[in-house]
């Protein structure tokens, strides 16, 4: 019976909902607090990370996943592993459970989506694209009814941001360009240049007219797929949805992170965004002592001027950095004062990870002989919202192992916007 007595409404009781067993408690994603990088600590402390720029409509402050955040990711992950199998030989791991399933169902009525649905690959068109948006009634119904994808793309914004805030926190480079979210395959832009003047033009004499062939060009960017692989084994299959959120908070997020920085750098352009090594159009410095020689302290001030100091301003200081991998790094930090003393040029704080004043990046894929130095904050990445999901269980290593792979999809594209923002060295000591 009820405190109050045997009438009715005292004896009425609410069954919790599945979503109200985890805590909503965020704090925000801070530079600095969850890095473990010294430079976003220096340059980005105390600034909350951001899935874009400020003026981007899908562009969203992010917080550290709570354990309910984490619980609708995992639900939602198992979810669409059992779209990709179409309801039939559904790993066991993967089965949705009851509880699952109440989550799919709040998370499909109550959260926010982001991401196509109906979308054709053909034609690159979507029926619908959600930007922070409910799931629309119809397609809810559409989606439960289905035993196959339906073209869906689309997925809780608590899914998106647990996939994406570890690269975003802890990237080399991945953090420093400037991010935009798309709804696009193909980003067709273009770039301005200046015009020119002309002084001491005389009374009677023919202004010179300013070429403007090439005064607006092309910026074409294409979206291309990336993905990453989850393997799952027995211990998966115990594992609350919030212990699958986490999976795919930090393992996918964190190959995910490794591949952005890499593209980032040295992207072929065709297969992948176009790296900062080819940049069509960029200084290319030589070193004082060509391959055979090590390095001098001329060779890094040349290509750091070799980036013109319209492109260094301050307000972007922060994102001006040197890249190269970590030998040529170490050679650049053992410069000594002369031969008899061998403290170092540069300073004997060589785990900062600086030169001159920058950022040390290091992309472990570039050759020894490489070096550049660029401005990331002209650096245009592109993310495109929404994500793929498929399982991969064909494997005879998998399945000695007892394990399956879940690979995740997303799209990405990228570039450099201005030639002038990079300078690189290609003959440094090898």
């Amino acid at each position: 019976t009820g405190v109050g007595g045997t009438d009715a409404e005292s004896q009425q009781i609410r069954v919790k909902a599945a979503v109200e067993g985890y805590s909503a408690s965020t704090t925000a994603a801070m530079y600095g607090t969850h890095s473990n990088n010294i430079h976003m600590k220096k340059f980005f402390g105390g600034t909350q990370v951001r899935t874009g720029m400020s003026t981007d409509p899908l562009a969203r402050a992010l917080d550290i996943p709570s354990d309910r955040t984490k619980a609708i990711a995992g639900a939602w992950l198992k979810f669409m592993v059992n779209k990709a199998c179409g309801g039939v030989n559904v790993p066991y791991n993967c089965r949705l459970t009851e509880h699952d399933r109440q989550l799919v169902d709040y998370a499909l009525h109550e959260c926010k989506f982001v991401g196509p649905v109906g979308f054709d690959e053909e034609t690159n068109e979507a029926q619908l694209w959600l930007k922070g948006g409910k799931m629309p009634e119809m397609w809810i119904k559409a989606l439960l009814d289905d035993t196959t994808s339906g073209g869906l793309e689309a997925v809780p914004i608590e899914f998106d941001d647990a996939a994406i805030i570890t690269p975003l926190l802890h990237g080399e480079l991945f953090p420093l360009v400037t991010t935009r979210t798309v709804t696009r395959r193909r980003i067709e832009g273009f770039s301005i240049g200046n015009p020119t003047i002309s002084w001491g033009t005389s009374e009677g004499t023919d202004i010179p007219l300013f070429d403007t062939a090439s005064f607006i060009a092309a910026f074409d960017t294409t979206i291309f797929p990336v993905t990453g692989g989850i393997e799952s084994g027995l211990d998966f299959e115990a594992d609350s949805p919030v212990g699958v959120g986490g999976i795919i908070e930090q393992r996918y997020g964190e190959v995910f992170l490794k591949e952005m920085d890499r593209v980032i750098a040295v992207g072929n352009g065709t297969t992948q965004p176009l790296g900062v090594s080819g940049t069509v159009g960029a200084a290319a410095p030589e070193s004082a002592n060509d391959t055979t020689g090590p390095p001098e302290v001329v060779d890094y001030e040349t290509l750091m001027f070799g980036v013109a100091k319209e492109y260094r301003d301050a307000g972007t200081r922060a994102r001006q950095v040197f890249i190269a991998n970590e030998t040529t790094y170490r050679r650049a930090r053992s410069i000594q004062v002369d031969t008899n003393d061998q403290r170092r040029v540069f300073g004997m704080n060589e785990e900062d990870y600086s030169l001159l004043g920058h950022p040390y990046k290091i992309i472990q894929t570039l050759g020894n002989s490489t070096a550049m130095f660029a401005n990331m904050a002209y650096y245009r990445f592109y993310r495109r919202a929404g994500f793929q999901v498929r399982v991969v269980t064909e494997d005879a290593k998998l399945a000695r192992q007892n394990k399956r792979l879940v690979i995740v999809r997303a799209r990405s594209g990228g570039q450099m916007e201005l030639a002038g923002a990079v300078a690189i060295m290609d003959d440094m000591q090898s």
